[in-house]
């Protein structure tokens, strides 16, 4: 069977053919095959009680249905017991129904049950929530993958925490050593009664003022850095200094001192040499002499001064720690990074400590006293000079994570090879980052102060999002509607590490010229279909922050090129089509494609080859086909030049042509319908099939040549006829109503009826009049529907109206059942007398002229079928 041929929502019925008891003609009937429980209450109640499919003989068919409950939110496919094998297969076609019918399903029928016979329908609808559909578990959110990750997170936050407490104490206790060692070698180095001569025992050595302290930093956390072996000259001017004064005197000291004998300070030393010892005379002792790097220094002299080997450094006693103690400095380097003298932020620009503090912090975004947004952003080794002067882009990446939203400001150096980006994750759902958000989304421009890496201020420059505001606007609607999770902390981080890729190949959207040719136009609607999928265009936007402006430009330029050269587009892109105002419709997007490339196809100028052309024909007829759209003389000679599928020649007589060129030729502007009738007059069901497919596409004057035709058919083209009430042209609606009606078959009564109800345009108060012609069946059916109609009974009033004057006797049965209702609906019928006579009096008058009114095809139909 197949589910919702229309709307999902609505109730719907099918005919069924069953055999007969008496071995004779097969009867045929309505059934039910989806309900809707608030516009169909009578239909819900016996579905409930078992009795939706029982027939008149008392016999149940098993048919499964859709059980629709609004109000409840159930949306059901409820499977007959003795179809449950059938149930994966039943439940598959009705998904694939879903997919056709709409896309935008509410949530509870995009995840429809399945139940088994009126006790599973009835379990169904005594839940408080909708169950699961069938073999599948309720959809639950499983928090224990969450659960188990946010504790390995944790176990290994605490580990690092405890890492670095570690690395802290064994940096206290190296210091503490570095300070005893300093002292040992001063001990050592100085001077004695014994090792100096008189004249300098005479003279005091002159002290020098502590130097000025640097202020105090917070040391930053560890890094993987490779630091030097220390020099002989680091190790002798380590030698000579003050043990408060070695950090502020060093660029780095990564190495202890050692303990040098009193062989270091000359024999002969005057006050000016001690000067010159302050000022680094041992450095330049060893000057011309290379690094030390574990190995030995060679011995010589220079000037009458000894110069020492490694091994008169690297003696006994507490000095022999050194290559220990390099090891782990190497190791603490974080703990031991040179602490020169940083340049200080003007006032105003000092930034957060977390920005000092966490060499994880790349950027962070505040606001200002006076609500201006603020950004502080710390610069990689070998960085230092980005983001000078224009060269900070600020972009704005948006994403979900475990539902909770996340917007990311990223500010990008794009020098062409690798875009070079500072990343601050902000929650738009937090008080003080939606308020910087809505700043920057007005286009107002943040103030950006750049550090180095070990806190050095450079620069301040500004940056703003400019053409990229509406990105973050459409960012901050995408987080009003995130169903929001819980844990926002632990979001910004994972955005951190793992954020969208600033640059992906491929994509289409950039500034370009409008395509000139249909090849070009061709090619660019190709990589544009690609990327037409909302969630495509949301990773362009969102992820690779491409300017929407810029997206939406691209859409309009590509798009419009293709319709100009009649391009089929692919039906996502017709709806953007559609909203960008390229077309009003769907289907008169087609109609211009079609006549458009009925221009351009065999046009070599344009450059589209064959297999292009052939293509393009084939989604335009295709699409054509699906809207019903009759194909024009010109449309249907370029495509019959290469599609082999259309005949470009038409017989000499119809009647000499095979059933398959007949059945081609049913797109054919000019012999349609004389192709058509020819069909129907040699009979046959799939010459009936092709007639009532080609007759969707046909106008007024081709179903005047074609209904007569119809009509004489007789019951082999009643079900090709009710098939047409579904067509999606009003006209071929009508006619398929008129020649039906001439049948006067019993089965097609409801039909009518229910197209009454049902039709959208004036065509209704037509199928009203050919309901009213069909005799005594029409009273039950009349009656019913009266007493279901829980709306305006007007359109059914005027049925009885038309009753009334076609037949009063037949009309009188249905005033017989004295309810409120009907008794209100024969009143209403009273009232719209005037209107059906009026109704009936212009079908008469309609004259030979070309009228395309309801009232006016009717009164041709019925010349028509006179003649």
């Amino acid at each position: 069977m197949s589910f919702l041929a229309s709307s999902w929502s609505e109730t719907q019925s099918r005919s069924f053919h069953l055999p007969s008891d008496d071995a004779g003609p097969w009867r045929r009937v309505e059934l039910v095959v989806a309900l809707n429980a608030s516009t169909d209450p009578h239909l819900a109640e016996r579905a409930l009680q078992g009795t939706l499919h029982v027939q008149p003989d008392g016999s149940s068919l098993a048919v499964p249905f859709v059980f629709h409950n609004p109000e409840k939110l159930l949306f059901a496919l409820v499977v007959p017991a003795k179809r449950a094998h059938e149930t994966l297969a039943l439940r598959a076609e009705l998904f694939l129904a879903l997919s056709k019918a709409s896309t935008d399903l509410p949530d509870y029928v995009a995840n429809a049950q399945v139940v088994i016979d009126v006790a599973g329908l009835k379990g169904a609808l005594s839940q408080e929530t909708p169950a699961a559909p069938l073999s599948e578990k309720p959809a639950t959110f499983d928090s224990s993958s969450f659960d188990a990750r946010e504790e390995d997170l944790r176990a290994e936050e605490e580990r690092l925490a405890a890492l670095r407490r570690s690395l802290d104490e064994r940096a206290e206790a190296l210091k503490a050593r570095e300070a005893s060692i300093v002292e040992s070698a001063q001990s050592a180095a100085r001077p004695t009664s014994s090792s100096l001569p008189l004249a300098a025992k005479s003279q005091p050595i002159p002290s020098r003022p502590p130097p000025a302290r640097l202020p105090s930093y917070p040391p930053p956390p560890a890094q993987p850095v490779s630091l030097p072996v220390p020099s002989e000259d680091e190790l002798l001017l380590a030698v000579t200094t003050d043990p408060g004064d070695l950090v502020d005197s060093v660029e780095m000291v990564d190495g202890a001192v050692q303990t040098a004998g009193a062989s270091v300070i000359p024999d002969h030393i005057e006050d000016d040499e001690i000067e010159d010892v302050d000022e680094g005379m041992f450095t330049e002792i060893v000057s011309d002499e290379h690094e030390l790097v574990g190995a030995e220094r060679r011995g010589g002299s220079t000037g009458g001064t000894d110069v020492l080997d490694a091994d008169d450094l690297i003696d006994d006693g507490p000095l022999s720690e050194i290559e220990e103690i390099d090891e782990e400095l190497e190791e603490l380097a974080s703990t031991h990074l040179a602490v020169k003298e940083r340049v200080p932020a003007p006032a105003g620009e000092e930034p957060p400590d977390d920005l000092l503090t966490d060499m994880s912090t790349e950027m962070l975004a505040v606001m200002d006293a006076e609500a201006n947004p603020r950004l502080f952003v710390r610069l990689q080794e070998g960085r230092e000079e980005s983001f000078d002067a224009d060269q900070a882009e600020l972009r704005v990446q948006y994403l979900e994570i475990d539902d909770v939203p996340v917007v990311l400001l990223v500010l990008v150096e794009d020098d062409g090879d690798r875009p070079y980006a500072r990343r601050a994750a902000l929650d738009p759902r937090s008080t003080h980052d939606a308020a910087l958000l809505e700043r920057l989304k007005e286009n107002h421009p943040a103030k950006v102060s750049c550090f180095g890496p070990t806190g050095d201020y450079l620069r301040t420059t500004e940056a703003s999002l400019g053409d990229r505001a509406p990105n973050l606007a459409y960012a901050l609607e995408r987080a009003n509607a995130a169903a929001g999770g819980e844990d926002a902390a632990i979001a910004l981080e994972r955005a951190l590490a793992a954020p969208p890729p600033l640059r992906l190949r491929g994509h289409p959207f950039e500034e370009s010229p409008a395509a000139t040719k249909a090849n070009q136009a061709f090619e660019d609607l190709g990589a544009l279909s690609k990327w037409a999928a909302p969630a495509k265009v949301d990773l362009a936007v969102l992820g690779l922050c491409v300017p929407k402006k810029t997206v939406d430009d691209t859409f309009a330029r590509v798009l419009d090129a293709a319709l100009r050269f009649g391009l089929a587009l692919p039906e996502a892109l017709e709806a953007r089509a559609i909203q960008d105002g390229l077309a009003k419709s769907p289907e008169s997007l087609v109609q211009t494609s079609l006549t458009n490339f009925a221009k351009v196809a065999g046009a070599p100028e344009h450059g589209l080859d064959g297999g292009q052309t052939s293509q393009n024909w084939n989604a335009l007829l295709e699409r054509a086909e699906s809207f019903e759209l009759p194909l024009s003389e010109e449309v249907y000679g370029s495509a019959a030049r290469t599609q082999e599928a259309l005949p470009t020649e038409i017989p000499a007589a119809i009647k000499d042509a095979d059933d398959d060129a007949l059945a081609r030729l049913l797109l054919h502007p000019k012999v349609r319908a004389e192709a058509g009738v020819e069909l129907l007059d040699r009979g046959g069901e799939g010459n009936i099939e092709a007639v009532i497919r080609g007759a969707r596409r046909m106008s007024h004057e081709d179903l005047l040549n074609l209904a007569p035709a119809l009509s004489k058919t007789g019951e082999p083209a009643v079900d090709g006829l009710l098939e047409l009430f579904g067509a999606s042209r009003p006209h071929v609606r009508q006619a398929a109503a008129f020649s039906l009606s001439q049948l006067k078959v019993r089965r097609a009564i409801g039909p009518l009826l229910r197209l009454v109800r049902a039709e959208r345009t004036e065509v209704w108060r037509e199928v009203a009049r050919l309901f009213a012609t069909q005799g005594s069946g029409v009273v039950r059916p009349l009656i019913r529907a009266i007493k279901e109609d829980k709306g305006d009974h007007e359109r059914l009033a005027m049925a009885l109206a038309f009753l009334k004057i076609e037949d009063p006797d037949i009309a009188k049965q249905v005033g017989k059942e004295l309810t409120p209702t009907i008794a209100k609906v024969v009143s209403a019928a009273t009232k719209h007398g005037d209107a059906a006579k009026a109704h009936l009096a212009a079908i008469d008058s309609t004259s030979d002229a070309a009228e395309s009114s309801v009232e006016a095809f009717s009164g041709h139909l019925t010349k028509s079928l006179k003649s």
